[in-house]
């Protein structure tokens, strides 16, 4: 069953018909229903990120979902529309730009449900609706000239194409209705007579008996019985697993019981089984030797189904993943060519053609480094559900996997193997605040933000966006330019999102924050982040064990495995990164430039 949620809210016009828009919240819709967007599965709907005008499934889609991220409660999305393809989406942008459309809802399959909450769903799709068209709105439109009279028709053809007839539908017999008029009949069943719902019963939900007052007591009975039932058999669970478990560790020599086909969860819990056991004889015999994937230690590797999703989950924990060129390989490195100078065409006087003199191209051989990171795992963790399991691993492992790569894109300073983070990076316009941070405010911090845009080359400020902490976002917050107005502007989610001077801005927290910051110190970035190739080599290597140390970087240690009867999953990634054109990055730095 297909389910639909409308929003209203205002989209934000970036331009050239792209626009970023509500599209989704966690509030209440005009039907009572909420959908949990923590449990909202977009990874489907991202393959094939089309927008549809009205859930119209039999027209061509107007648009395509350039990003989607969640925040605070809501599902923003980057939306381009196909104004060069198609008129009618050109219009559906204008309208958008001017005002005059407001709304988007989204279409998800539900998957589980608590009272009026979708708590589990699959995103299929979302929709640019008018919820009505409103015919003053669209006057409006026509007097501003953003559209014309002739097109109020061809809105007015789809608006009709996309609308529902309930006398129509009731017309086909059951099996002849498509999704959408199935969602559109459960949505108006309350209309429905008792003789209309008969013949739709296996469309229409089943609805709940009521319980007359005199079968009650009985019902109670019946409940109090089960609830004893339930207490025994799992006194006698308890006991079974007492017996297993010695030394806070715990004994996988039992099978694991899943019904039916495997769900993700399942087969990562398998795996995970075998990780600690070091014995996969359980997942190959249930899952098959296609999925035995080994590394190249000849280690089983994750389900696929695992990997994905922490590569999903990396993309809304970090920053470089979303924005620099990522290249996943099974190769040991990676090469390409790295300079800035475009191939110039010149006249000849002979066939043929003849680069331009001077460019600065070079050759790169990007060798991949090795990073371990080591988490801990507890006895509660073990016992977890197959659900609970995954979570907590795929977030771990995204959390971690995104901030060492958001580092070796920023921050990185190793002179040992010459990689460096794009504020260490050789080539890159480096502009002073001033003698000291305290410069960086009021006029000197308009002025210098303004000339971190015009550092770089055209296109790379064209597609460019600043780089902070939000520490630093406070401080700028604060600023103005000569006329009074501020150079900071809000996103539709606050301060999240935003420009500054016009421009994105994303916030990172590997990036300096405001207290952090010392005289010579590089601590902001503005560029194209597409001229940075982060290469990670493929599939992740993992290793459980329960004896050794944990410590920091500093070397103090911060767990005993073997003291503590405790056990620890060491993780290994192997990634590099390489600035093909360092020109195309500004940095801000505090004090004089070195």
């Amino acid at each position: 069953m297909k389910k639909s949620l409308l929003t209203i809210t205002k989209a934000k016009d970036l331009g050239e018909g792209v626009i970023e828009a509500i599209v989704a919240s966690d509030s209440q819709d005009r039907h009572g229903e909420i959908l949990d967007l923590k449990g909202l599965d977009t990874s489907k709907y991202m393959q094939n990120p089309v927008v549809l005008w009205a859930h119209d499934y039999s027209q061509p889609p107007i648009g395509r979902t350039l990003s989607l991220r969640k925040s605070e409660g809501k599902l923003i999305a980057k939306i381009q529309f196909a104004i060069n393809e198609d008129s009618f989406a050109h219009k559906i942008y204008k309208l958008y730009k001017g005002g005059f459309m407001k709304a988007f809802s989204i279409g998800f399959i539900p998957k589980e449900m608590d009272g009026d909450t979708y708590t589990k769903a699959e995103m299929i799709e979302h929709s640019s609706v008018p919820v009505p068209a409103n015919p003053e709105a669209l006057a409006l439109a026509v007097s501003k000239g953003l559209i014309k009279e002739i097109d109020l028709e061809l809105f007015a053809e789809r608006q009709k194409g996309s609308e529902m007839n309930l006398k129509e539908i009731l017309a086909k017999r059951p099996e002849d209705l498509t999704g959408e008029e199935r969602a559109f009949l459960i949505e108006k069943s309350a209309e429905l007579t008792e003789a209309q719902k008969m013949v739709y019963k296996d469309v229409l939900p089943e609805e709940k008996e009521e319980v007359v007052e005199e079968d009650k007591e009985e019902k109670k009975d019946e409940v109090k019985e089960e609830l004893k039932s339930l207490s025994e058999a799992v006194s006698k669970i308890t006991q079974s697993l007492d017996s297993v478990v010695t030394h806070k560790n715990i004994n996988f020599s039992s099978k694991t019981k899943f019904s039916g086909e495997l769900t993700k969860e399942e087969k990562t819990k398998l795996w995970f089984k075998g990780l600690v056991t070091n014995d996969f004889g359980e997942y190959h015999e249930v899952v098959g030797k296609q999925a035995m994937t080994t590394d190249d230690n000849g280690a089983i590797i994750p389900p696929e189904e695992f990997i994905a999703e922490v590569m999903r989950l990396e993309e809304e924990y970090g920053v470089a993943s979303r924005y620099a060129n990522v290249r996943r390989t099974t190769n040991a490195s990676l090469r390409g060519i790295k300079g800035g100078d475009d191939l110039e065409f010149v006249k000849t006087s002979e066939l043929g053609l003849k680069a331009k003199q001077g460019t600065s191209y070079e050759q790169y051989n990007l060798s991949h480094l090795e990073y371990t990171g080591i988490v801990p795992v507890s006895d509660t963790l073990l016992e977890d559900s197959a659900i609970d399991l995954w979570k907590d691993l795929t977030n771990r492992f995204a959390r971690a996997n995104a901030k060492r790569q958001d580092e070796l894109i920023f921050t990185e300073n190793d002179t040992d193997d010459d990689v460096y983070g794009i504020l260490n990076a050789t080539g890159t316009a480096q502009i002073s605040v001033g003698a000291s941070i305290a410069n960086f405010d009021g006029k000197e911090g308009v002025d210098v933000l303004n000339e971190m845009l015009y550092a770089v080359p055209t296109p790379s400020m064209s597609n460019g966006r600043f780089y902070l902490h939000r520490t630093v976002l406070g401080r700028i917050q604060r600023m103005k330019d000569d006329d009074g107005r501020h150079i900071w502007s809000p996103g539709i989610d606050g301060g999240v999102s935003g420009t500054i001077w016009g421009m994105p801005y994303t916030l990172t927290e590997v990036l300096p924050a405001l207290t952090e910051i010392e005289d010579g110190d590089p601590f902001m970035i503005f560029g194209d982040l597409r001229n940075t190739t982060l290469s990670i080599r493929t599939p992740m290597q993992t290793q459980f064990f329960n004896t050794g140390v944990i410590t920091n970087s500093d070397g103090d240690v911060l767990l005993n495995l073997m003291q503590q009867d405790a056990q620890a999953i060491r993780a290994r990634v192997r990634m590099n990164q390489v600035h093909v054109f360092p020109e195309a990055y500004s940095i801000l730095v505090a004090g004089d430039i070195s």
